[in-house]
């Protein structure tokens, strides 16, 4: 019986190449994150993109849902309001820091200087 299963697999392969079938690998898949429902899932995209972080939630950032450090230069941040997400982008990028380094998603903010390279593998939009 197990030789059997052996020769019928061999058999489907040496057709596949003779009628010039080859495998397809598929490529790589790209994350975008969208719209996200925690800032959990935030962070834990952060580190999957390659963020190093050592999280401590603070919920201070003014009209974000939620909010938390990675580190003295990683700040994450979750909005419900778009138009108060989008006056926290203006605001940082107006000058309030020294160089802008904040990606900006569907409803997410990173404010990180790892934050640009990270726009492959999340998505959004790199403020500068």
């Amino acid at each position: 019986m197990k030789k059997i299963a052996t020769t019928a697999v061999m058999v489907a392969l040496l057709i596949g190449s003779a009628t010039g079938c080859t495998a397809q690998t598929p490529e790589p898949e790209q994350t975008q994150l969208g719209r996200i429902s925690t800032i959990d899932e935030l962070k834990d995209a952060f580190i999957d993109a390659g963020g190093v972080c050592n999280w401590k939630q603070t919920d201070v950032v003014t009209d974000a849902t939620a909010s938390g450090e990675c580190s003295d230069q990683t700040v994450l941040m979750l909005f419900a309001d778009m138009d108060e997400k989008e006056e926290l982008v203006s605001f940082l990028s107006e000058g309030s820091i020294s160089e802008p380094t904040i990606l900006v998603g569907e409803n997410w903010v990173i404010n990180s200087p790892e934050a640009e390279d990270m726009q492959g593998a999340l998505g959004g939009e790199w403020v500068d």
